[in-house]
């Protein structure tokens, strides 16, 4: 992995005028963001990592998405489902409001062998038992929790697949 330096982190302006409709009088990531700025850099990190390879997710953003979890004693699923559809949070990670927040793949236990499945996360319902996760990708697909056995279990002729779990 490499490390493309984003120099300055600042909210995306359709973010912020949401957030600031949502939040008119304020909220602590709002701002802990308006007083501080960005708390790390990503020219922190630079030294841990090589010159070349693909591209990393941004350190300062997996720092911040870090604390944030810790803060409110999420899991981390819970924290994906945050950076997906919490204003608040997309503010302080100066993300997009449509920021996915984080796309799925599976890789062997040793990390290599990294297969995207292409398909966001915001595409895709873990089952009511956690077991499994649907995903959308060229058909309705399941696959075990740890990214194993992936099965496409329907292609559609056309239209929009629901990932609802029927018991």
């Amino acid at each position: 992995m490499s490390l493309r330096i984003q120099d300055s982190y600042n909210v995306p302006p359709k973010t912020a005028e949401v957030a600031r409709a949502v939040f008119p009088n304020g909220n602590i990531y709002l701002t802990l963001f308006d007083t501080f700025g960005s708390f790390f850099a990503d020219p922190d990190f630079a030294a841990l990592f090589p010159d070349n390879g693909q591209p990393a997710l941004s350190p300062v953003c997996l720092m911040l998405n870090l604390i944030l979890q810790f803060m409110e004693g999420l899991s981390d699923r819970q924290a994906a489902d945050a950076v997906r559809s919490r204003i608040d949070w997309k503010y302080i990670l100066c993300l997009e409001l449509t920021d996915p927040g984080g796309v799925f793949s599976k890789m062997d236990i040793n990390g290599s062998g990294k297969v995207p499945l292409r398909t966001m996360v915001m595409l895709s319902k873990w089952s009511p038992d956690g077991k499994q996760i649907a995903f959308s990708w060229d058909g309705l697909n399941i696959m075990d929790s740890n990214g194993k056995n992936p099965t496409l279990i329907y292609k559609p002729q056309g239209g929009i697949i629901d990932l609802s779990w029927q018991p």
